[in-house]
């Protein structure tokens, strides 16, 4: 079962149109994960305003959803391979669309703390769910560009989040609010365009239902394919720290664990660490902080364009070492002025969803 060799051009372009679509909509997923989780940085300035915030209860506020989603990506993910890919898609966006909107009426510090701990379940769950779709519908060719995509769109995500901050500004005390309901309309928006994907053929197989997936692959590429029954050996979630995997396993997932310290120390705290800079200026706080997100998106995009063709090793190193000097740089500077600060912050941070992939295609070997 591939998506490799189609019968005709026509057939070959009908299935990059879908796949395309298949890719959209799982970076709406990624998109929503930067929104919701940059959102509540733009709003935090707010909410201490209105709110008798201590600052223990301002660091739950943050670390709430981020937390959720270490559980989402941990339990919810592992769904996905018993009910499919398709039901854990859409299921996962309800959680956008309830806690989101609860969020954005919490009365209390412990209730907006619950709900965004619950929307963080959810947005840890979107991870291993829409990276696996895209994955086991892609082509062998196309697969880093169209997964790295989903890290670019995280970016977008946080941009929109400033902007919004900026555009809502004006709407007073309320306006944090106003920010964070955003997020679940947007999810509604995507959770539409779900409904209409099918489910993956490879989950289908998996379970024996080989005359289902011939018919969605019959629908995808415009041939009939006979698909045998899966005989692959399943491994356990253990052999990844066997020692066949050990080095692979450890080199990705220290990377990732490095990058969330480093990324998500600093970028939850973005416009609280800028207003030093702009005089307590929260409409120039948040442009400020809108440039450290569209610094990173360059950067992701620079990223999607390199990782087919330079390789999955040698972008991650690469980028790693110039975060490393970025933040060394920033440390070391006893007076960072405000261009100094985004500039470093966002050295060599275009390396988002590239780490697992590199782990991916070796597993694969």
């Amino acid at each position: 079962m591939s998506f490799d060799k189609l019968d005709t051009p026509a057939d070959a372009k009908k299935l990059q149109k879908f796949q395309r679509k298949v890719a959209f909509v799982s970076a709406g997923g990624t998109f929503l994960d930067g929104f919701d989780l940059t959102i509540i940085a733009v709003a935090m300035p707010l909410i201490l305003k209105n709110w008798d915030v201590t600052a223990g209860e301002q660091s739950m506020i943050v670390a709430s959803a981020i937390v959720g989603s270490f559980i989402g990506a941990s339990w919810l993910g592992n769904l996905t391979d018993k009910f499919g890919r398709k039901a854990m898609y859409i299921v996962d966006l309800l959680a956008f669309v309830v806690f989101a909107a609860l969020s954005a009426f919490s009365t209390g510090v412990w209730q907006l703390v619950i709900f965004r701990f619950l929307l963080g379940v959810g947005i840890g769950a979107d991870y291993p769910i829409s990276a696996t779709l895209v994955s086991e519908f892609s082509s062998t060719k196309s697969r880093g560009k169209s997964g790295t995509f989903l890290g670019m769109m995280w970016f977008v995500g946080a941009v929109v989040a400033y902007i919004s901050g900026i555009l809502m500004l004006p709407m007073g005390d309320n306006a944090w609010r106003y920010m964070i309901l955003l997020g679940a309309v947007f999810a509604i928006i995507i959770f539409i365009f779900r409904l209409g994907l099918p489910e993956s053929p490879r989950w289908l197989v998996s379970k024996g239902r080989e005359k289902e997936a011939e018919n969605i692959m019959y629908e995808l590429t415009g041939h009939r394919t006979v698909i045998e029954p899966d005989t692959e050996k399943k491994y356990p979630l253990r052999y990844l720290f066997s020692s066949t995997l050990f080095k692979r396993t450890f080199f990705v997932c220290g990377f990732w664990f490095c990058y969330a310290i480093a990324y998500y120390g600093i970028s939850m705290y973005t416009p609280t660490l800028l207003s030093a800079f702009t005089k307590g200026s929260l409409q120039e706080t948040y442009l400020a902080s809108s440039v450290v997100s569209v610094l990173g998106l360059i950067g992701a995009l620079i990223g999607s364009n390199l990782v087919d063709n330079w390789g999955r090793r040698p972008l991650i190193i690469t980028s790693f070492s110039g975060l490393t000097i970025g933040l060394l740089l920033l440390a070391l500077n006893p007076h960072p002025t405000l261009a100094f600060f985004s500039d470093s912050v966002q050295c060599g941070c275009f390396v988002r969803q590239y780490g697992w992939r590199y782990l991916e295609f070796r597993l694969s070997d």
